[in-house]
């Protein structure tokens, strides 16, 4: 019930604008605009406070970042990511911050970029990967990993990197886009009867998640 959250966390602030809490509940407000589709006015909530949040600074970085990101003002949000991770090694959204960077670095095109932040040894990604390797954030690493390669016109290491992705369980969508990519690199490669197979595949897991765009791509 996003609307009264945001309501109620802000008359919090309001009554008791001393209480060691308040960073927390504007936290919250912001998080509640963004459901609310509201990322300019998290945006500037988050701002108008970035200096008095303390110990939850990580977190207002990560929702600015994906408030930007919302906002379409990838720049931007690639600036409060990247921040995350260098200021907070420790965060709990660490993770969740580099793939945020990984993603914008994705929509601008920057695929380079992209490949160093993933592959680089002993990163972030690299602990996430070795400890959780499947988590679906890892597992979404992997795809705009393999995503930047394609994108560079080398689709043997596409596939390579998506080779920690092949078998694993992962959610209708994930494995949609897992396929999608996978037939666009057979297609590179000139597996023209392997592609087409994947093709079939993407019909029907399109179907699956009930989304008429996923059906047009197919």
């Amino acid at each position: 019930i996003w609307d009264r959250a945001e309501a109620e966390f802000a008359e919090f602030v309001e009554k008791f604008p001393e209480s060691s809490r308040v960073p927390e509940a504007i936290l919250f407000q912001a998080e509640a605009r963004l459901e609310r589709n509201n990322s300019t006015g998290a945006a500037e909530l988050l701002l108008k406070h970035l200096d008095q949040a303390g110990t939850w600074k990580d977190q207002y970085l990560f929702w600015l970042g994906e408030a930007y990101f919302r906002q379409g003002d990838f720049q931007a949000a690639s600036q409060q990511f990247t921040r995350v991770l260098q200021e907070f090694p420790g965060s709990p959204r660490r993770l969740e911050a580099g793939l945020g960077q990984a993603t914008t670095l994705a929509q601008l095109k920057q695929w380079e970029p992209l490949i160093a932040l993933l592959q680089a040894t002993n990163s972030w990604f690299d602990h996430a990967a070795a400890a959780m390797p499947t988590n679906h954030l890892v597992l979404r690493g992997y795809l705009l990993l393999g995503e930047a390669h394609l994108a560079l016109g080398r689709p043997a290491a596409a596939a390579a990197a998506l080779q920690p992705v092949v078998a694993a369980s992962i959610p209708t969508r994930s494995a949609w886009q897992r396929e999608y990519l996978l037939t666009r690199i057979r297609l590179a490669e000139g597996k023209l009867d392997d592609a087409l197979k994947g093709v079939t595949n993407l019909y029907k897991l399109a179907a699956d998640t009930g989304q008429r765009n996923l059906l047009a791509e197919s």
